[in-house]
Order: C-alpha cells, then structure tokens, then sequence
C-alpha cells in the first residue's frame, strides 16, 4: 500500500467486512502482519469483534446457522459430504474468516432478509495481457494421484505412446471462429485460440482423475469486448470458457470441511439443461492470510456411467495449451469452482455415494493435511443448491448457451430468462451479481436483435 492507513479509515472496515479487492486485502493483510503495527491490528480486532457481537445480538450468531450436514438435509445440493482418515492440522489465524461477522448495515438487514453467499471479484483489464501463452486454454494435469488417503493410479491422459489419450464416448466440439475484433489498447486482448469441447468419458475408462485448480482468465473481457463491438460484429464462441466465466467470480459456499488451512465443499443437483443428469460442484478456498499449497483428485463412484469436465476445454494445436501443475499455490482468500455434468446408472439409489474429491494441503510451515469428502445421491433440483452455485449454473448454462454447445444442445434464451427470474426473485443479489446478470440479460438481448 502507499502508505499505512489510520485507526479511523473507513478501509479497516472494508477489509474486516471482505469488501476490499483481493490486491488491495492481500496488501493490508501484509501490513497486518509486520512488527510495529498493533495499534492497526488492535483496531481491526475491535471492528470485528463489533460485527461479531452485532450478528450474535441481532441475527443470534453462529448458533442459530445449521451445519453443513442440517443445511443439505433441508435445502441443498443432494449431499451428504462423509469425511474419512482425517489427519487435519488445521489452525484457527489471529482474524477469524469474515465470513461469519457482519458490519452494522448487514447485521441490521439481516433481520429481513437473507445475506447473499457470493463476493465477487472486479472485473480488471490490467491482469489480461495480449500474448498467446497468458490466453491459451488450461487444460488439467493427467499425472496420477499418489496419496496413503486415496488408492493412487489416476488414469493418465498424457498423449504419449505409454498413455494414449482415453478414447471418449462422444466426438469433441469443435468451435467455429468468427468475428470478434482484437481491442487495440496498450492492454489489448489476443484473439481466442479455436478450441475443443471436452467430450464425455466413461466412468469404467476413467474412475479417477486430477481436479483442475486454477484456469484462465481472459473470457470475461472478450465478452465486455464484444459488446462494445458493433452491432454487426458476432461473437467468436472461443471466446467463451466455462471455467473462466465461472471462476471469474469468488465463492463462500459450498463449506464443508476444513484441510489445514483450505475449506472444500460439495453439491449436487439436477442439471439445468438435462433434467435426467446431475451436477456435481466442488468448491476449493483458501481462509487463511497465506498461499498454501493444493493438490486434489476425484474419483467417480460405480452409480457414474460417464461424465463431462465443464469447461478446460483444449485447444485444437496441442502445442498451445497451459497443462496445469499437479499442485498449486493458492492465494490468500482465492476460492476456485469447478463442475462436472454425471450421468448416473438409473437404478441408484437416494443416498448412494457419486463421486468423492481427495484433497492435500500443505501450509506456509510445511505442514500436510489431507482428506477425502464423498458426495451422495439426493433428489434435488438446482434451485435447492445454495446462492453461490445457483449463480454458477446460470454462467455455465449462459456460457454454452452462447458457445451453441453441441453438449448442451437444448439450452434456449427463455430457460436462461427463466433461470435468471427464479434467481433474482429468490435471492438480494450482490452488487457484482447485479452486474454479472445485466451482462448476461445484454448479451440475450443483442443477439434477439
């Protein structure tokens, strides 16, 4: 920061809230924790320890919240997330997650309505640059998963003679460009690479699995691009990534289990677009004030019979794709979604085990938790997920809508309409869920025209 900020600055607040962006939050976590700064960190104390008392005096607190297991009893995501060999050496920081405090205004208005779950981050043309490289597809590693927690052996897709490329059970889509003009600024975005969808894959081919846990982020400005284009101008669906659309937004909840110092959770739903499938979203996010490191795997359960990566999609010149480490280092406060379409044998039972995520984390200390979280079959359509993944199946089904995704071939502007509707009525949006919806609904309107 430019310079330290006083006990009185409105930002301190900000920052306990989570209202800061990311750059701006890791820089004053930074200052936080440097000798000679307890008078600030006295202060940041105070305000949350006020919004702590606040939320317990007007909204009862935390012991009025259902746990995870009560909440996807009632509501949610057809789960039921069962922990095994736990070996967690998690540790509570000096400032607890801001997800559980409140400032005053929130506090208050919670009494009427309910607090949105999703913080999403600013949209900023500064992190996008112009070259290739930094605009490439990622595509997941396909090393295997070597864990005491997890059987190893995940099926490697490397494209070498020793691991042929899985043969999937559909042909891949394969976009078609189009016109989408390359903005000639000193921050000019690259034209899309063509790219290819990925195909579903067979659950007895492919049990396991690396989970992807970072990707691009350039997708969102090529909208934002396209719409200040002309009118005439179409839109390159290459430009268009699912992962990226989604993980251009930060998420809270699913949270169901602690790793160390990640927090991972899982929902699955009806499938929007496929009644008769399911969505599985798993949810990875780091609440502590430093990078840890992250490494996961899932493995899908025997009631899968095939199922599809949303999103990661590869480039059609294999040389240009980003193949993404077998772990990463995870900001502070970085969260990242990822979503599977499944399709399940038809004579699985309510309550079967679908798929379970392994996740390993390692902290700035060099400490090592891992475990693994299982999901299991519940009936329940999307608009019983939380906030946070409803808004995620709007992107992906807008994401496809806009692709004509050959996957997803029956996703049509008024489902979308429809979706956007029930999620509106049902929720107090955020700000940046505004805006996100005002894109979406811009986008269906222009291409009405």
């Amino acid at each position: 920061m430019k310079q330290s900020p006083s006990t009185n600055d409105p930002i301190l607040t900000d920052y306990v809230l989570d209202e800061l962006p990311r750059d701006q939050a890791a820089e004053l976590t930074a200052l936080l924790r440097k000798p000679g700064n307890q008078e600030l960190v006295n202060e940041v104390t105070e305000i949350d320890t006020i919004c702590t008392l606040l939320s317990q005096g007007l909204a009862h607190g935390d012991t009025l919240k259902l746990s995870p297991a009560q909440r996807s009893a009632i509501f949610q995501s057809a789960k039921a997330p069962t922990a095994k060999d736990i070996k967690s050496t998690y540790k509570k920081q000096w400032l607890r997650p801001v997800l559980v405090t409140l400032g005053a205004a929130a506090a208050v208005a919670i009494v009427v309505i309910t607090m949105s779950n999703i913080k999403g981050d600013k949209p900023t043309l500064a992190n996008h640059s112009s070259t290739p490289e930094s605009t490439a597809p990622v595509v997941p590693s396909t090393s295997d998963w070597h864990s005491s927690n997890a059987a190893s052996g995940v099926a490697s897709h490397r494209q070498n003679p020793s691991n042929p490329t899985p043969t999937p059970d559909t042909a891949p889509t394969q976009h078609t460009h189009q016109n989408l003009p390359t903005q000639k600024t000193k921050n000019a975005i690259a034209t899309p690479l063509a790219i290819t969808e990925n195909p579903w894959q067979s659950r007895a081919k492919n049990a396991m699995s690396r989970l992807p846990l970072h990707c691009g982020n350039a997708s969102w400005d090529w909208l934002q691009t396209w719409l200040k284009s002309p009118p005439a101008t179409t839109l390159d669906p290459n430009a268009v990534r699912i992962d990226e659309i989604i993980n251009h937004f930060t998420y809270h909840n699913p949270a169901d289990l602690p790793i160390g110092d990640l927090q991972i959770g899982m929902e699955l739903v009806q499938c929007p677009w496929s009644p008769k499938h399911k969505i599985a979203a798993i949810l990875v996010q780091n609440r502590s004030t430093t990078a840890t490191k992250v490494e996961a795997a899932i493995n899908m359960a025997t009631a899968v019979t095939r199922y599809r990566l949303l999103g990661y999609a590869h480039a059609n010149d294999d040389t240009l794709n980003n193949i993404s480490a077998d772990s990463i280092n995870m900001p502070a406060g970085a969260t990242h979604l990822v979503l599977y379409e499944l399709e399940l044998d038809p004579a699985t039972a309510i309550g079967a085990d679908v798929l379970s995520v392994n996740l390993r984390s390692t902290d700035s200390e060099q400490q090592q938790s891992e475990n693994t979280l299982s999901i299991q079959l519940a009936d329940n359509t999307w608009k019983h997920a939380t906030q946070d993944i409803q808004f995620s199946l709007i992107l992906a089904t807008w994401s496809q809508f806009l692709t004509h995704s050959q996957l997803a071939p029956t996703i049509t502007a008024d489902q979308l309409k429809q979706m956007i509707s029930h999620f509106t009525n049902n929720h107090t949006l955020t700000k940046t869920q505004a805006n996100a919806i005002n894109t979406i609904r811009t986008t269906l309107n222009r291409l009405n025209q």
